[in-house]
């Protein structure tokens, strides 16, 4: 049964068992022949007429009764002609009666069904043995919307995965970035705060901590796109499904979608009384509760639907400089839906929500002291000095470095990390369908049309700090504040679904509006480490941006069915965006200025007004083939874009702060199958992406820069197999293989070691003061291409295996789940220092508890990552000093959840 969404209630208990009773005589050569097709394929028209012959001399071997038996002089071609007219509902009431009326001795002996040539019989007998198939379930046949209608999944013709609320409640997902764990070449990171969050879709995202570049993969909720990653790391709250689609997906969605998107669809209010409540108890002080409402308020025409969450946790960390925890939780937030159906035609749904995070995150911890400083002291006493280094720090405070172990959960800082968040917005969803036009009636491909109007504002505000330097040492400090205002609106016209043509067109327009502030201060040098900048010290930068996003696009897509087997379809979009910048980058540095050293010392600098327009023509073109109802095929041709922009941060004179579009090129052959009658799905796709212009950010240790790369690739193959050997278990994997590389990137960020290394073999020696590398006297890049990129394991998997028993005598189930995910070893940093290359990744989660038969309670014990994997998650030289930092996963936990249902 389908909600207003579209989305199937997942019940993996529902089986779909073919019937084990017999068919009376007066209806056995019908079943014969409408079953066979079915069974064993096209059957030629001479196996069909031997069938019929067959069944014609069985029926005149019966025994019929005269008082409840068909007319002597019936023919079988009658009894067909009249079986084919029959209802489903019908058949069965036939049956039964036919049933009733047979004496039990009659029962022995009953042939089997007639079949086609070679195809094996399966005895009909009440309590004969059953093969091996109908003993299984059937997989859920789950409908989606990511083409914008609402279509079986095993029908769409996209790589995707899609997560509706049974399988998020079964497996504890409950946080956006815990998707990862359950969709391959999908990864979710957060940085230094959760605004710099990062998605990535088979390896290509974009770091979210600078406001000029837009993210690769689109986030959308219920229809809304989010201009920012940050904005979309709240509660996955009252969420009905969550669908993954990857690859460039630029017609028939709003902005910025070149690898990717995660479209999120909140539950509808609907015209039942129904109320849920959660509470979750866990280690580390951990407390969630949830709870959901919805009420129906005039019965078929007007309810809504209130949800609310609210999250604490200590933190996972220690920050012993002050005896704190960091790394913690807390947050909380609030939707309010109401849904009005005027008319059967004309619905309007309201949304408005709101949510705070004020957490202490995320802090990084020291990977190790080694390596060589990402900036250069200049002259001192003793001849030129290495930089500013953790050894440096050591020896002149005479405080010992703690031991440089990045999973002893033990962090030093001696700033106490901010990570302030809210987010809130309203819109609205209006759907109107169009009536027959009076005195002209039904007009195909036109009447039953819908036109949906969304429109929506959502504003975002972020306030964070961070130790600049990931110690105790009083060296650097790091603050953003962020705000952004976003209004958008759509309007999207639908034909009918079930005609041989079907088309979708529609407009959209999308305003953002973020100003950010940036500030860094260098405060902690000494003199004898830095004599000659000491007398200027603090040292601080402060940058003030004003960013603002102005598109307008108009898309079309249509589907042609010439055949129930075939479609071809094919779409189109033109963008025009306009970007501006205003921006300012002013430092503290007294006379030490000229030395235009980012991100700290540098002239000041006023952008003016920068603005920059572009037009660009995205499509899509897909063949879909069905060579049987449980085998779909497709190819599919995909393009898209992401706008250029300008970079908020300070970078030398020698770099540009502009950069240009992005755009991509993809291509996918896959087939979607359903075997032995829905008790198994084996889908699977494979991948070419082609990106020209890719947007990279860059990080030498003291600055961040974003340049076009040139290009990259991205290829692979996405499989998924989910089996349900039986009515109460269902078995799932999904397995992705993903090579991302670059196949021009010349002008890479070097590591640090590198810089030194080019530095040391110029022939004039090393530079005078902060200069660790200058464009113009060194070669400060690497040659990346052919190298693959950062954060994007070649192989990830997804393992699940749940089981539900009802115990005897008791209107109790038992039910246990069990994850395993895994990540192959890379890179966590861009510029593949081997540093901070992590380890393949191993997690296992597991789930145990009781349900009531009727769901109206159930009671879970779980435990998150059981062996407690240690890994980074996202990695970094450690700023204006030596060494690196990561941020790591979350540790094992574990706890109970209890949830009511009334």
């Amino acid at each position: 049964m389908l909600d207003p969404d579209g989305a199937s209630q997942y019940q993996p208990g529902v089986v779909r068992m073919r019937s084990s009773q017999l068919l009376s005589v007066s209806l056995l050569a019908a079943a014969g022949l409408l079953l066979a097709p079915a069974l064993a394929g096209v059957a030629s028209a001479q196996e069909t007429s031997t069938v019929r012959a067959a069944e014609e001399e069985e029926v005149d071997d019966w025994n019929w009764d005269e008082d409840e038996s068909a007319d002597e002089d019936t023919t079988v071609d009658e009894v067909v002609d009249e079986a084919v007219d029959t209802t489903p509902d019908d058949l069965d009431d036939a049956i039964q009666d036919d049933l009733d009326i047979l004496d039990p001795p009659e029962l022995e002996g009953v042939p089997d069904k007639p079949t086609l040539e070679g195809e094996p019989t399966e005895p009909e007998v009440e309590g004969a043995r059953k093969s091996a198939s109908r003993k299984g379930g059937s997989v859920e046949n789950l409908y989606v919307t990511a083409t914008k209608r609402e279509e079986s999944i095993q029908d769409v013709a996209i790589s995707m995965k899609a997560l509706n609320s049974d399988f998020l409640k079964d497996s504890g997902l409950t946080e956006f970035g815990q998707l990862q764990q359950y969709v391959p070449n999908l990864t979710i990171n957060p940085v230094t705060d959760s605004r710099g969050t990062v998605i990535r879709i088979r390896g290509i995202g974009s770091i979210g901590n600078n406001s000029g570049i837009d993210p690769s993969v689109g986030v959308f909720i219920d229809g809304v796109y989010q201009g920012r990653a940050g904005m979309s790391v709240g509660d996955m709250l009252d969420v009905e499904r969550v669908e993954v689609l990857r690859g460039p997906q630029g017609t028939l969605y709003g902005k910025n979608t070149a690898a990717g998107l995660i479209n999120v669809i909140s539950k509808r209010p609907h015209y039942e009384l129904e109320s849920t409540l959660e509470g979750v108890i866990g280690n580390f002080d951990a407390f969630e509760g949830r709870g959901s409402i919805n009420v129906p308020i005039i019965d078929g025409r007007v309810a809504t639907r209130l949800s609310g969450y609210r999250v604490v946790r200590d933190g996972f960390d220690e920050n012993f400089f002050d005896d704190s925890d960091i790394n913690d939780g807390d947050k909380w937030g609030l939707k309010s839906r109401w849904l009005f159906d005027f008319t059967d035609t004309l619905s309007l749904l309201l949304t408005g929500d709101y949510s705070s995070e004020d957490t202490k995150c995320c802090v990084p911890d020291i990977v190790t002291y080694e390596g060589r400083p990402t900036l250069w002291a200049g002259p001192t006493a003793g001849g030129f000095s290495p930089g500013h280094t953790f050894q440096g720090l050591e020896f002149e405070s005479g405080i010992p470095l703690p031991e440089a172990d990045p999973f002893d959960r033990k962090l030093g800082v001696d700033v106490t990390p901010m990570n302030e968040v809210d987010i809130g917005g309203v819109s609205f969803d209006l759907n109107y369908e169009l009536p027959p036009i009076p005195f002209v009636g039904e007009i195909p491909f036109f009447s039953g049309s819908t036109i949906q109007a969304i429109g929506a504002w959502r504003t975002y505000s972020s306030d964070s700090r961070f130790d600049g330097d990931f110690s105790f040492y009083d060296v650097t400090v790091g603050a953003t504040d962020t705000s952004l205002d976003q209004y958008s609106a759509e309007v999207r016209f639908a034909s009918p679904d079930d005609e041989i043509w079907t088309y979708q067109a529609g407009f959209y327009y999308y305003h953002q509006s973020q100003d950010t502030e940036d500030t860094l201060t260098l405060q902690g040098l000494t003199p004898l480490t830095l004599p000659f900048l000491a007398i200027s010290l603090p040292i601080t930068n402060v940058g003030d941006n004003h960013h603002t996003t102005t598109s307008y696009a108009g898309f079309a897509q249509t589907t042609i069915s010439p055949t129930e087997k075939w479609s071809v379809t094919g779409g189109v979009r033109y963008t025009k965006e306009t970007k501006t910048r205003r921006g300012t980058q002013v430092a503290t540095c007294g006379v030490f200025c000229f030395l235009d050293t980012p991100p700290l010392l540098g002239p000041d600098i006023d952008s003016g007004l920068q603005e920059r327009t572009v037009e660009n023509w995205t499509g899509m073109a897909s063949l879909r083939f069905f060579p049987t109802d449980e085998i779909m095929t497709y190819f599919s041709f995909a393009t898209g874009f992401k706008s250029g922009g300008f970079n908020q941060l300070r970078t030398t004179s020698t770099v540009s702060g502009e950069f240009d579009d992005e755009e991509s090129t993809n291509y996918e052959v896959g087939a979607k199958t359903t075997w032995l009658e829905g008790m198994i799905t084996l889908n699977g796709t494979f991948f070419y992406t082609d990106y020209e212009q890719f947007q990279a950010q860059t990080f030498d240790g003291s600055s961040i820069n974003v340049i076009n790369a040139g290009s990259l690739v991205s290829y692979g193959f996405e499989g998924e197999l989910v089996v349900v050997p039986l009515p109460e278990m269902v078995l799932g994997a999904s397995f992705g293989w993903n090579v991302a590389e670059y196949t021009d990137f010349e002008k890479a960020e070097q590591t640090a070691q590198q810089r030194w290394d080019a530095i040391d073999a110029s022939p004039i020696g090393p530079p005078s003061g902060l200069m660790a590398c200058n464009a113009i006297l060194f070669n400060c890049n690497q040659d990346l291409s052919d190298k693959e990129l950062e954060n994007a394991p070649e192989f990830s998997l997804n393992v699940f295996a749940s089981y539900e028993y009802l115990l005897p005598f008791f209107p109790v189930a038992l039910y246990t789940r069990a994850d395993y995910s895994f990540q192959s070893d890379r890179y966590l940093a861009q510029d593949l220092d081997p540093h901070l290359k992590q380890d393949d990744t191993h997690l296992v989660n597991l789930r145990a508890g009781l349900k009531a038969e009727d769901e109206r309670w159930d009671l879970t014990f779980w435990i998150t990552n059981l062996t407690d994997e240690e890994y980074g998650v996202v990695g970094f030289d450690a700023p204006t000093l030596n060494g690196f930092a990561m941020v790591n996963g979350p540790p094992r936990q574990y706890g109970a959840t209890v949830r009511l249902n009334f």
